[in-house]
């Protein structure tokens, strides 16, 4: 395998991680009255919003 494939594939994975850790920051874990999960934005920005 190439080098240059090497190193794209790790910053690609490195972009991916990256991703996921901004998504889940943008996100809280709530309960809802009856004690299951559930998420919601953490900021009133919505689909449409931001």
């Amino acid at each position: 395998m190439p080098h240059e494939l090497i190193g794209w594939m790790s910053k690609r994975g490195r972009d991916i991680d990256l991703c996921r850790r901004e998504l889940e920051h943008e996100y809280v874990t709530a309960v809802d009255q009856d004690g299951n999960l559930k998420s919601r934005p953490s900021s009133p920005r919505g689909p449409g919003r931001g």
